[in-house]
């Protein structure tokens, strides 16, 4: 498919007011992405939006804490990647793995989005200790551990890259061979710049899988960006432009050309 022919513009989504907050977050998920939620769905998403409103009083996790905010720029912005993921031929099984996965979005919320329609796996990597730590307590809470873990490791470490001769282990090998090329969904918002991301992302795709792009530039108009694409035999197969509360937003479905 032509990448220069993939980019949509959707309505504008306003800010969540906090009168009838949650209400009209499950109303804009039913009529603009289609995602008609069950009642245990629900309740694990505004149970970890509790769990993260408390984590965040001890630790630097989010700045978009209130109740708002959180609809609109956590629940909201992860639902625009619910589009992409229907273009895809996935199977009733899926592997997913988040990159940087810091509070917990997207990995959770759309782990969560998935659980019904899917028999979906789901890794979450973060190298900080303490958020690593914070993102086990929430699975637990959630009762989600027998289908989420947690790797409190560098994406590079997952992939042996860059190890110590000392750490160069029988071990981690094995753990390369887990993760290198063995995923049909991958996220990684607010990881590194573009590029970067990409390169990183690419490697633990398998050969039909996607990487999922949020970022706040179009990437179908980024030459350098289509230039990495072309050397790494992937391509954009779809974009789609949002206007978060005035904020602009993209998401790109990249696979294998």
């Amino acid at each position: 498919m032509d990448s220069q022919n993939t980019l949509s513009s959707l309505n504008p989504l306003n800010q969540i007011s906090t009168v009838s907050a949650w209400s009209e977050a499950w109303e804009i998920l039913s009529q603009r992405f289609q995602l008609n939620l069950s009642d245990i769905q629900k309740n694990k998403i505004e149970s970890f939006y509790l769990l993260l409103r408390e984590a965040n009083q001890l630790m630097n996790l989010t700045k978009l804490d209130s109740l708002p905010d959180f609809l609109t720029f956590h629940l909201i912005d992860t639902a625009m990647l619910i589009n992409l993921i229907r273009q895809m031929e996935l199977s009733k099984q899926i592997k997913y793995l988040d990159l940087g996965s810091g509070c917990g979005v997207p990995g959770i919320l759309l782990h969560v989005f998935l659980m019904s329609d899917f028999e979906i796996h789901t890794t979450l990597c973060e190298s900080r200790l303490k958020r690593a730590d914070y993102l086990k307590k929430v699975i637990s809470s959630l009762s989600l551990e027998k289908e989420i873990k947690v790797e409190a490791e560098r994406s590079e470490s997952l992939l042996g890259l860059n190890l110590p001769r000392s750490k160069q282990t029988k071990t981690n090998k094995l753990k390369a061979n887990k993760f290198q090329n063995n995923f049909d969904l991958v996220t990684a918002r607010a990881f590194a710049k573009p590029i970067e991301t990409l390169k990183i992302a690419n490697l633990f795709l398998n050969s039909s899988g996607g990487f999922l792009s949020q970022t706040s530039t179009c990437l179908v108009e980024d030459n350098q960006y289509q230039q990495t694409l072309m050397a790494f035999d992937l391509e954009i197969k779809m974009e789609e432009e949002f206007e978060l509360a005035d904020k602009k937003r993209f998401v790109a479905l990249i696979q294998n050309s």
